[in-house]
């Protein structure tokens, strides 16, 4: 199955165009390392057909052994071993029965095609420079404050040094002037150039994808160090190859670590799903692109992995981003929205070479820089709690269009939050009072204002302290709201906490002949 894609740029002096196909290197057997590969004998993707993953059972023991054992039995090209983040292979030219044998193999949890999944990226003309909003350094402007405002800076108190961005894409110009000094290892996970250098981009997304999350001019984590994924050659990439760059992830990747993958499409794989939750068990962030398709998130397989930052794209006005095939993806499973309309970025053709792009695909990399930036104040910060931070610390209620079920959530680049915490149920057996706290992210807050909201109805303040208490008397049943708006450096954030407050239990009624 091909998933198209729809991709124009503009240098920031002359047009390129993408080339649909570039000569590929031949097929190389993959060198030491411990990681067990074969390439596919056919020197291009386009000669291979029937490209199947198989996933094991977690429980499975000898994971390259077996799946070398499948292989022979039932025939194919072998293409990707898979033992770090998930247990399994990919082949090509897999026998129709072979298919229904392996399905039915009790070790065997998954078997799907490997689809052709896009990139998430479709990019534009330059901008002019008549204003800031519409500056070719818009969206860092505007990711650094909470209003819809641009005063052409962007402020930052942390770089990412120290920290590890993964970028699973086409590749990177390692020697950009955006990266100078910060390439970290890199790989090249395509099954018919297993050989080839991950700083070779002939597709450009890659490099561009690197400056947005972490380039010295166009990006958030400056000081951040880059490790080019290659999964992809030019254009689309397969779903086995991006398994296979998680799986390399999961296995080599040094921590504090971001991974960012800017693909997506409708289905997608389970596969690569479930290689996203693999990272994320091994304590690795996983930022990824939502999508440039009007359709629901929840519909690309991908962005259903637990615990995984998914990104949407915004413009300079607030607006969900609109592309030349519709406004951007929208849904429940997008974590916050991003610039991701007409951004600068880092080209491939020369090492000062920029280009203005639009898509998810820049969208997800800014957040994988602010992540980076958190990292590197708390290294020992888990993806959970990663993914809590940039949820609570987002700017809220500034964005339009968003889309049925989206949270109204905007990147921001500070980690300045506050939280309550106290009782959400409280049985009302004995008169007795009850406290909430407020916990604060980012520094000490110089103001607290509390709202309590009874019932659905409308709030007022309560209390201007750090703290809020209330007595809850016997046989009492009701809901309450609290609201705490906390100004932390100069910054107002907000939490609201539910309360469920419970009756206790009638005695059950005297059973007959009993003295009660």
């Amino acid at each position: 199955m091909n998933v198209g894609r729809t991709c124009r740029v503009v240098t920031a002096l002359l047009p390129v165009t993408m080339a649909a196909c570039a000569d590929r290197p031949l097929p190389v057997e993959p060198g030491g390392g411990g990681y067990l590969e074969s390439a596919i004998a056919a020197g291009a993707p386009d000669s291979v057909s029937n490209r199947w993953i198989v996933l094991f059972r977690d429980d499975v023991t000898e994971p390259a052994t077996l799946a070398q054992q499948l292989i022979a039995a039932h025939g194919g090209h072998a293409i990707h071993f898979y033992e770090h983040v998930v247990k399994g292979f990919a082949v090509a030219n897999l026998p129709d029965a072979a298919v229904v044998s392996l399905r039915a193999n009790p070790v065997v949890r998954l078997v799907e095609e490997s689809l052709l999944v896009p990139q998430t990226a479709v990019q534009y003309l330059p901008l002019d420079n008549y204003n800031y909003q519409t500056s070719s350094l818009w969206s860092l402007d505007r990711v650094h404050v909470r209003p819809l405002s641009f005063d052409g800076q962007f402020e930052y108190g942390y770089t990412g040094s120290g920290v590890h961005i993964y970028i699973l894409d086409s590749g990177i110009r390692c020697t950009h002037q955006e990266f100078a000094g910060r390439i970290g290892e890199g790989v090249t996970r395509l099954s018919w150039s297993l050989g080839a250098s991950p700083c070779i981009d002939q597709d450009g997304h890659g490099t561009g994808v690197a400056s947005s999350a972490g380039g010295t001019t166009y990006g958030i984590a400056k000081g951040a160090i880059l490790h080019p994924v290659r999964i992809n050659d030019n254009g689309d990439a397969y779903c086995d190859d991006i398994v296979a760059g998680f799986d390399w992830v999961g296995g080599n990747a040094i921590r504090p670590a971001v991974a960012n993958l800017s693909y997506g499409g409708v289905p997608f794989c389970f596969s690569v799903r479930d290689a996203m939750e693999g990272v994320i068990a091994a304590g690795i962030v996983v930022t990824k692109s939502a999508g440039n398709d009007p359709y629901d998130a929840y519909d690309d397989r991908a962005n259903r992995a637990a615990n995984a930052i998914i990104v949407g794209a915004s413009d300079y006005y607030d607006r969900r981003a609109t592309f030349s095939n519709g406004l951007a993806t929208y849904g429940y499973l997008i974590t916050v929205f991003a610039p991701g309309y007409q951004v600068r970025v880092a080209w491939k053709d020369h090492d000062g070479d920029n280009a203005v792009a639009d898509g998810s695909s820049f969208s997800a990399p800014y957040v994988a820089g602010v992540a980076a930036t958190y990292l590197q104040q708390n290294p020992s910060a888990s993806p959970t709690a990663v993914l809590d931070i940039i949820r609570s610390a987002a700017t809220n209620d500034v964005l339009s269009n968003i889309g049925p079920g989206s949270a109204n959530r905007f990147l921001h680049t500070s980690f300045r939050s506050v939280a309550i915490s106290g009782p959400s149920s409280i049985a009302s057996d004995v008169e007795s009072t009850y406290s909430w706290t407020s916990q604060t992210t980012g520094g000490s807050a110089s103001s607290y204002v509390w709202e309590i909201s009874i019932n659905g109805g409308s709030f007022s303040t309560v209390s201007t302290t750090n703290s809020y208490s209330r007595t809850i008397y016997p046989g009492e049943s009701y809901d309450f709201e609290l609201r705490l708006t906390a100004v932390i450096a100069g910054d107002p954030r907000t939490d609201n906490h539910f309360v469920r407050v419970i009756p206790p239990p009638e005695e059950p009624p005297c059973a007959p002949g009993e003295m009660c």
